[in-house]
C-alpha cells in the first residue's frame, strides 16, 4: 500500500513541477470565498472523518495543481503507515532556493473567515471565548482566531462535494493522539506540567463546542455541531496545523502544512507583500533529504506532545517545569519566566540563568522582601555586578530550593511511569513514556551539576 501511494504521489509530482501557475479568472461575486468557490474543483462524495478512513493523496495533489500550488522541490510521501506523510526534497537545494509556492487565495486566514463566512458571530466570541479564556500561546495568537478557523473547517466539512476545500479536508489525518482525545486514565498519568497543559487543552475543546452550540451558524448544521467525532476532528486540524499569520491572527496553508516538525528546520515559510507563501531552504540540502519546519515551543516537548500529539525527539533543551502557578506575574515574566527561557540542557545537565534569576528572586520573596526588590531592580537596569553578588551570596539557598525542584519533579515522573505502565500498550502510551525518559535522564543530570556546585560550596567553607 505505501508503495502503491508512493507511486501516484511520484507520478503526480511530475505533472505538478512541470504544471504553470494557476491564474483565478475575474469574477463578480459578492466575496472572495463566492469567487473562490468557482476555481475550485467540485466532488462526489463527503469527507470520511473516521479514523479508520485512509487519507486521500492522489486527488489532493491534482487539486494542489489545479489551484496555482507549485511543488517546485517539494514531495509528499508516506511514512510509517500511510496515515503518517512526509515531504522529501526529490532534487536537493541551495539556501534561499524555493521548496514550494501557496497562492494567498488558497490560505484559511482568521481575518477572512470573520468577515467573509461569520460577520456575525463577533459579540458572542468575544464574550464566550476572548472574556472567558486566557491567551493561548501559539505563537501569541488569541483563542478566538482558532475558533474561527475552527467554523470555517467545520462549515467546509457541511458543504461536502460543494467545497472548495474537499479534496484538502479528504487529505488531513483523521486519528490523533492529542490531549482532546486522551481518556481520564491516560491524562492521570501524566505528571504534573503535561497534566496541566493536557487539561487546559481539554478545557479549550469544551469552550470551543459550548460556543459552537450557541453560535448561529445557518452554514452549518445542528447535526454537525453536536457530532463528536466531526467536531474533536475539526478541532484538532486546527490546532495541530493552523499557525501565526504575519498580521499576527491565525491561518492554515494548505500543502505547507504537511510539513513534519523538527527543532531545527531545514525549510522557513514566508509571505510576500500580497500575502502569497514561499516555503525555501534555510539551509542547503541533500537529494531526497526529508524537509522540516519548526511547531514552535522547541524547548517545551510537553507543548508538543499535549496540542500536537509526538514527543519531540529534537529538542535541545527542556522547559524546567517550575511554575509557581499558570500565569506568571508581570515580574516574573521580566526576569525571563518562559517556557523558552527557564530550561534545562539533556547533554550536559547545564541550567539556564534564567532559572537561577527566577529561582532567587521566588527565595527572597519569602525571606527578604526589600533584597528581592533589590535584586529586581538591578535587573531591571542590566546591573549584572550587582545580580551576581546577589547570585554569589545566596548560591548555597539557590542551590537547595534547585535540589528540592528536581527531586520533586523526579518523584512526580516515577509515579507517572508506573502509571503509564498499566496503561493499554499503545502510540499515546509510547510518546508519554519516551517524553518521561526524556524528562528524567535531563533532570538526572542537573541534579549532578547541582551535587558538584554543592560540594564545591561546602569545600570552600
Amino acid at each position: 500500500m505505501h508503495r502503491a501511494l508512493l507511486l501516484k504521489f511520484a507520478v503526480l509530482h511530475l505533472a505538478i513541477c512541470c504544471a504553470g501557475a494557476f491564474v483565478p479568472q475575474a469574477n463578480t461575486g459578492t466575496s472572495r470565498n463566492a469567487a473562490s468557490t468557482t476555481v475550485f474543483s467540485s466532488f462526489q462524495q463527503a469527507v470520511n472523518v473516521n479514523e479508520l478512513s485512509p487519507r486521500n493523496g492522489y486527488d489532493f495533489l491534482n487539486w494542489a495543481t489545479n489551484n496555482g500550488i507549485l511543488m517546485e522541490n517539494f514531495q509528499i510521501q508516506p511514512l510509517e503507515d500511510d496515515s503518517n506523510w512526509g515531504v522529501l526534497s526529490p532534487q536537493g537545494g541551495n539556501a534561499g532556493g524555493r521548496a514550494l509556492f501557496v497562492p494567498n487565495m488558497v490560505r484559511m486566514t482568521t481575518q477572512s473567515i470573520q468577515q467573509q463566512d461569520f460577520p456575525n458571530l463577533q459579540p458572542l466570541i468575544q464574550q464566550r471565548i476572548m472574556k472567558k479564556s486566557k491567551r493561548f500561546q501559539n505563537g501569541d495568537v488569541e483563542l478566538a482566531s482558532h475558533f474561527y478557523l475552527f467554523l470555517k473547517v467545520l462549515q467546509e466539512y457541511q458543504l461536502g462535494q460543494n467545497s472548495p476545500y474537499f479534496a484538502y479536508l479528504d487529505a488531513l489525518p483523521r486519528k490523533f493522539n492529542t490531549a482532546v482525545n486522551f481518556s481520564p486514565k491516560e491524562t492521570d498519568s501524566l505528571p504534573p506540567f503535561v497534566k496541566f497543559l493536557s487539561r487546559r487543552d481539554q478545557a479549550n475543546w469544551d469552550l470551543f463546542v459550548k460556543c459552537l452550540h450557541e453560535a448561529q451558524t445557518p452554514t452549518i448544521s445542528e447535526a454537525t455541531k453536536y457530532d463528536p467525532i466531526v467536531t474533536n476532528w475539526a478541532f484538532n486540524v486546527v490546532f495541530t496545523r493552523a499557525r501565526a499569520s504575519f498580521d499576527g491572527q491565525a491561518e492554515i496553508i494548505p500543502m505547507s502544512d504537511m510539513l513534519n516538525h523538527n527543532s531545527v528546520p531545514n525549510v522557513n515559510v514566508q509571505h510576500d507583500a500580497e500575502g502569497n507563501v514561499h516555503v525555501t531552504f534555510l539551509r542547503d540540502v541533500m537529494p531526497g533529504e526529508q524537509l522540516f519546519k519548526c511547531y514552535g515551543h522547541p524547548t517545551n516537548p510537553s507543548r508538543l506532545l499535549a496540542t500536537y500529539g509526538f514527543y519531540d525527539h529534537s529538542s535541545p533543551a527542556t522547559y524546567c517545569k517550575l511554575f509557581p502557578s499558570s500565569e506568571p506575574s508581570q515580574e516574573l515574566q521580566a526576569l525571563g519566566f518562559d517556557t523558552t527561557t527557564m530550561v534545562f540542557y539533556p547533554e550536559s545537565g547545564a541550567i539556564a540563568p534564567a532559572v537561577w534569576d527566577v529561582v532567587l528572586y521566588l527565595f527572597l520573596g519569602k525571606n527578604d522582601a526589600a533584597a528581592q526588590q533589590q535584586f529586581f531592580n538591578a535587573h531591571n537596569a542590566g546591573d549584572e555586578n550587582t545580580k551576581q553578588q546577589f547570585h554569589q551570596f545566596y548560591l548555597p539557598q539557590t542551590i537547595t530550593g534547585l535540589m528540592n525542584h528536581v527531586d520533586k519533579m523526579g518523584n512526580n515522573l516515577l509515579v507517572s511511569d508506573q502509571r503509564v505502565q498499566q496503561l493499554e500498550m499503545n502510540q499515546k502510551s509510547d510518546m508519554f513514556k519516551y517524553h518521561n525518559q526524556f524528562v528524567t535522564q535531563t533532570f538526572l543530570k542537573v541534579r549532578q551539576n547541582l551535587q558538584q556546585l554543592q560540594a564545591q560550596q561546602q569545600g570552600a567553607m
